[in-house]
């Protein structure tokens, strides 16, 4: 039977996807049928892993155009991807109607896999949540900073309000210093065993490479750019933990079950915990925001990971001005008070891409700043050169701004 696993993350661009296309790599290198399903159904085509842009996707399998096994993409790397985009528009039915359909069709891979790997959206969305209620083995990533382990706890706060039990296998990804993992771990096992009453296992830590910022910028696995990095990074170690911890028979499912129930789940309001989410609501296509408390009371009152403290999402905010109303009874456009945050899902978006980029900029202008101050060795002479390997001198950073101080202070 299929094992079904689903990787989520608390928050965007932790290294979510070159965990799971990587991890599907290793599994395929060990002679398993591995099966990695791209579950985004409100992406674009261009967004999948791999830099893959497929000529068919889920859309045509939901519309009758194409069977599942029509759009499987073969990579090449032992990897069979699936695309789950899908355009609610192509047939007029809504997303909800469709995810219902999802159990009949996927039930034509039902024993061609030994692995089906799920990668839904990022971030807490509708999806991912559903996924981990559906699925008998989630793993959660997060970073090992601030903003990961509070994201990784709010995850995990929707799961548990949302009736999971199962046992959640937590990879921290990025990590600079993976001799602290276990200690990163404890700040978010405490409160969840505190307060969630969800057990979790220490998986695996991915430590920091900036090869994998290389790779995203040319749509490349990384398990092509470097293969020794993905061994040294702990991927590998992943994916023999994988192996070596197949979970009990009694809760394994089909894949036709797995999606009768994943569909069942998407038919019921999911509970939010009163955590800012980017839901992606099925008969839709755009996210949006959901929260569960009403803005007229007051904030929940959270447990952040760093410092344990209880504190507030925020300070109580003013009752939202009503939109006045035209002469002819239609709203009229609402201006924004003084000091309110206008959000869009194409704001955020963009803001959040940003964010990522300055982010990868820093790790490589800290990883730069390392190469030179322990001096740059054995360095390759590119063939369109005529200098040769003695006319290249190792650079010493250290000694070069002692140089400029002196020159500084003449």
């Amino acid at each position: 039977m299929t094992r079904i696993i689903s990787v989520v993350s608390g928050n965007r661009k932790v290294g979510k996807t070159t965990l799971c296309v990587n991890v599907a790599h290793l599994l395929s290198g060990q002679g398993a049928k591995v099966c990695l399903f791209s579950f985004d159904l409100a992406a674009g085509r261009h967004s999948l892993p791999m830099g893959i842009c497929p000529e068919y996707d889920l859309t045509h399998v939901l519309t009758g155009a194409k069977r599942v096994k029509d759009i499987l993409i073969r990579t090449g790397a032992g990897i069979d991807l699936l695309p789950g985009n899908y355009n609610p528009h192509a047939d007029g039915k809504t997303m909800l109607e469709q995810v219902s359909q999802l159990g009949h069709y996927m039930s034509e891979l039902d024993g061609d896999y030994d692995y089906l790997v799920l990668d839904p959206p990022g971030g807490i969305t509708r999806q991912a949540v559903a996924c981990c209620l559906a699925c008998p083995e989630t793993y959660v990533t997060f970073t090992p900073d601030s903003k990961g382990l509070n994201g990784a706890y709010d995850f995990l706060k929707v799961l548990s309000k949302n009736g999971f039990n199962e046992k959640a296998n937590m990879v921290i990804c990025k990590s600079r210093y993976p001799e602290k993992a276990p200690e990163a771990f404890e700040k978010l096992n405490q409160p969840v065993a505190r307060n969630l009453q969800i057990p979790l296992r220490h998986s695996p830590t991915i430590s920091f490479n900036p090869r994998v910022t290389s790779a995203e910028q040319k749509s490349l696995p990384l398990f092509k750019i470097d293969p020794e990095a993905v061994a040294d990074m702990g991927i590998k170690a992943v994916a023999e933990r994988i192996i070596g911890n197949p979970p009990d028979s009694s809760s394994m499912v089909g894949l036709e079950l797995f999606w009768e129930q994943l569909s069942m789940i998407s038919q019921f309001p999911l509970d939010f915990a009163g955590v800012d989410a980017e839901a992606y609501v099925l008969d839709a296509v755009a996210p949006v925001k959901s929260r569960s408390v009403p803005q007229t009371q007051s904030p929940p009152v959270r447990t952040d990971i760093v410092g344990d403290l209880p504190s507030t999402d925020a300070a109580a905010s003013p009752p939202t001005p009503q939109r006045a109303a035209s002469p002819a009874g239609e709203a009229l456009p609402r201006t924004a008070t003084v000091g309110e945050v206008v959000s869009s899902p194409g704001l955020d978006l963009a803001l959040s891409r940003i964010a990522a980029g300055i982010e990868n900029i820093s790790h490589e202008l800290v990883t730069l700043r390392e190469m030179i101050g322990k001096g740059i060795a054995n360095i390759s002479v590119p063939e369109d050169t005529d200098m040769r390997p003695q006319d290249y001198q190792t650079l010493d950073f250290d000694a070069f701004l002692a140089e400029r101080k002196k020159s500084t202070d003449k």
